[in-house]
C-alpha cells in the first residue's frame, strides 16, 4: 500500500515520559535472563532500595547460589519439567539409563535472539539431543518458571495485580529481539502489557552503581556531571554504553548502544576447540549428541574454574573429563586421550581424569575477547566528546573473571579508574533492574542506535529522484521507495518525546494502513533500497470505514524512541483527531 508523506513535527517531550513509576504496583520484580546464568530481584514500592534476590538456587544440588544456570528440560509432549541445576542433574541421569533421548534439554539459548539475522515468531531451538523446539515456546517456559518461582516464595502475599515486572535485555539487541521478549513474557503469564518494563543491562547497573554509598568508589564517582563508561561484560555479549549523572539523580545515556559477541562464552568456545585439536571435529560433535549431559557438564566445570583463572593461579588448572569421553576417544583411536594430548605438544598433563592445563594456555583462550573488549573501548575513547571520561564501571557475569579485570585496568591504567561494584560485578544489574523499575523515568534521554523511518512515495521531481523509482498513481508521477526518516542514528532524544508525520493513502485501501518500517546505520538514508538499509517490520494503523476513492484519509503518526521500545501511537486527522489502534510488527518473516 503506497502512502504518501504530508509533514513533520518533533512534539517536546511531557514531564513524567512514557512510562510512570511504581505507584500502583506493591512489588517491582527483575528477572534477569542471561546467557549462561538467571535469576530475579524484588522490592517493595514502600521500600525500593531494600532488595531482597533469592539465595537458595541450586538446593537441590547442594550449592546456594543467586542465580542458576539458563537451562531447562522439556518432557516429550513439551512441558516444563526442570529449570536450571535440577534439570542439568536430571537430564544426566536420564543420559546414563538411555532414556532421554525423546526429551529436550536446553541450554544457552538467549543468544540466538541476537545472532538470527531476521529474527521472526517460529524460529527454532536446537536441544542438546538434536530435537528442535519453538524458540517462543522455550523463552516462555523459562520466563514462566522464575515467575512462578518467585510468587512460590510470597506465600500468597502478593498476587499478579500487585506486580511490575522488569526483563533485563542487552542495550545493543535489535527491536526485534526486544519485541521478542515481551511477547515471551506474554506468553508465560505477564498478560497487562503496561506491568511489564524492558530495561537495558548495562543501565541497570549504571542505576545500581548510583545508589550506592559515595564511599565505596575512589573519587567523586557520583558526583553531577560525571561522565562514565558502562562495561558490561556478559556470558554471551559484551554491552557499551556512556552516560552522566544529571541532577536529582537522573542520568543520560550520550552515546549509542554498541558491543558485540565478546561474552565468557568464546572462552568456552576456545576451550571446545582445544577438545576437537585433540580428538577431532568430527569426533567431538558426535560425541555432544550421544552424550549431551556429559558434554553440559564438562563445559560447566570448564565455566566454574575460568572465573578464577588469574594471572598468579597455579600454574595447572585441572578440567575434570567425563569417563565417557575418555572411553569413546580410546575405543575410536585406539589410544588415551593422555597420549593424543602428548602429540599436541602443548605442555597438557594428566591426574586420574583429569586434565591439566598450563596456565599460559588457559590464558591465551581469553585474549580474543579481551583484546575485542579494550579495542572497542578505546576506539570509543578516541571520539573527541569522549576524551574527558574518567571511570570505567564494570558489571555482568564475565566481568567477576580476575583475568578480565587486570586486563582492562592494565589497558586504561594512565587517566581511567576502573570502577568495580564492591558487591559481586554480576549482580549490579539485577538489582539495579529493580530500582529501575521502580522509576523507569531515571534515564531522562538516550541516544538512536539506528536512523529509523517509514518508506513512503513523495511527488517525482525529475533531475532529483532516480527514474527507475518513478511510478504513476492516479494520473500523477511519483517516487516511490522513498525514506522518510523519523530520528537519525547518534541522535539524542528525550524519554516522552515523539516525531510526528502525516501520511495520505495515495490508492484506496479498506480498514488498515500499512507503513513499513526501516532502519539505516546512515544518517543520510534516502531510499529504501540503499545498500545499509534493512526491513525494520511493519506499523499496521486500523482506520474504520472503508476509504472511499474520492476522499483522502489522513493519518498522523508518532514515534517515540527515548525509552527502551518504540512507541506508537496514530489520530486520524480526516475524521477529527479520533485515536487509531496501532499494532507493532517487528518479527514478520
Amino acid at each position: 500500500m503506497a502512502h504518501q508523506s504530508q509533514g513533520h513535527e518533533k512534539i517536546p517531550a511531557e514531564s513524567q515520559g512514557s512510562q510512570n513509576t511504581a505507584a500502583k504496583e506493591l512489588v517491582v520484580v527483575a528477572i534477569d535472563f542471561g546467557t549462561s546464568f538467571s535469576g530475579y530481584a524484588y522490592s517493595y514500592t514502600h521500600e525500593p532500595s531494600r532488595i531482597y534476590m533469592n539465595k537458595n538456587w541450586g538446593n537441590e544440588v547442594g550449592c546456594a547460589l543467586y542465580k542458576t544456570p539458563t537451562c531447562l528440560l522439556l518432557r516429550p509432549d513439551g512441558t516444563l519439567d526442570s529449570f536450571g541445576f535440577e534439570a542439568t542433574e536430571k537430564y544426566a541421569e536420564m543420559e546414563e539409563e538411555d532414556c532421554h533421548k525423546e526429551w529436550f534439554y536446553f541450554d544457552r539459548f538467549k543468544l540466538k535472539l541476537h545472532t538470527e539475522v531476521r529474527l521472526d515468531r517460529n524460529i527454532k531451538l536446537v536441544a542438546a539431543n538434536g530435537r528442535t523446539k519453538s524458540a517462543m515456546e522455550v523463552f516462555s517456559l523459562a520466563i514462566r518458571h522464575l515467575r512462578e518461582h518467585f510468587f512460590a516464595r510470597q506465600h500468597n502475599s502478593v498476587s499478579d495485580h500487585d506486580v511490575r515486572w522488569v526483563i533485563t535485555v542487552p542495550s545493543i539487541w535489535r527491536d526485534s529481539a526486544k519485541q521478542f521478549m515481551r511477547e515471551a513474557a506474554k506468553k508465560a503469564g505477564i498478560r497487562v502489557s503496561s506491568r511489564l518494563v524492558i530495561c537495558y543491562e548495562p543501565e541497570a547497573a549504571s542505576v545500581f552503581c548510583q545508589r550506592l554509598s559515595p564511599h565505596a568508589f575512589v573519587g567523586n564517582f557520583t558526583a553531577e556531571g560525571t561522565r562514565y563508561l558502562v562495561l558490561d561484560c556478559g556470558g554471551g555479549t559484551v554491552d557499551v554504553t556512556i552516560q552522566q549523572i544529571l541532577d536529582n539523580g537522573h542520568l543520560a545515556t550520550l552515546h549509542k548502544a554498541s558491543g558485540g559477541t565478546w561474552g565468557g562464552i568464546t572462552v568456552d568456545r576456545k576451550f571446545e576447540q582445544l577438545l576437537k585439536d585433540i580428538c577431532e571435529d568430527e569426533f567431538i560433535e558426535d560425541y555432544k549428541v550421544r552424550h549431551p549431559s556429559d558434554w553440559v557438564g564438562l563445559i560447566r566445570d570448564f565455566e566454574l574454574k575460568k572465573r578464577t583463572v588469574k594471572g598468579d593461579s597455579p600454574t595447572m588448572i585441572n578440567i575434570r573429563i567425563p569417563n565417557s569421553l575418555r572411553e569413546e576417544f580410546q575405543f575410536a583411536r585406539e589410544m588415551p586421550m593422555r597420549d593424543a594430548c602428548a602429540k599436541c605438544n602443548l605442555g597438557i598433563q594428566w591426574a586420574a581424569d583429569k586434565m591439566r592445563l598450563p596456565l599460559l594456555l588457559v590464558t591465551e583462550f581469553f585474549q580474543d575477547s579481551i583484546t575485542s573488549i579494550i579495542n572497542h573501548v578505546k576506539t570509543l575513547f578516541e571520539e573527541p566528546e569522549h576524551t574527558d571520561i574518567q571511570y570505567i564501571v564494570l558489571v555482568g557475569g564475565f566481568s567477576e573473571s580476575p583475568l578480565l579485570q587486570q586486563a582492562v585496568k592494565d589497558a586504561f591504567r594512565d587517566g581511567h579508574q576502573v570502577v568495580i561494584p564492591p558487591e559481586e560485578a554480576g549482580l549490579a544489574i539485577v538489582k539495579g533492574a529493580v530500582l529501575y523499575g521502580h522509576n523507569p523515568t531515571v534515564i531522562q534521554r538516550r541516544v538512536s542506535s539506528m536512523t529509523y523511518g517509514i518508506e513512503c512515495v513523495a511527488d517525482f521531481t525529475d533531475g532529483v529522484h532516480p527514474d527507475e523509482f518513478k511510478i504513476n498513481i492516479a494520473g500523477r508521477d511519483k517516487c516511490k521507495n522513498v525514506f522518510k526518516t523519523f530520528v537519525e542514528a547518534g541522535s539524542s532524544v528525550q524519554i516522552g518525546e515523539n516525531v510526528t508525520h502525516r501520511f495520505k493513502a495515495v490508492v484506496p485501501f479498506k480498514h488498515t494502513m500499512q507503513l513499513p518500517v526501516y532502519v539505516s546505520s546512515s544518517k543520510d538514508a534516502k531510499y529504501t533500497t540503499d545498500p545499509d538499509t534493512t526491513p525494520l517490520g511493519k506499523i499496521s494503523v486500523s482506520v474504520p470505514g472503508q476509504n472511499d476513492p474520492g476522499k483522502e484519509r489522513l493519518v498522523e503518526v508518532r514515534m517515540g524512541f527515548g525509552d527502551t521500545e518504540i512507541h506508537v501511537t496514530a489520530v486520524d486527522l480526516t475524521t477529527g483527531n479520533a485515536s487509531l489502534p496501532v499494532n507493532i510488527n517487528f518479527l514478520a518473516k
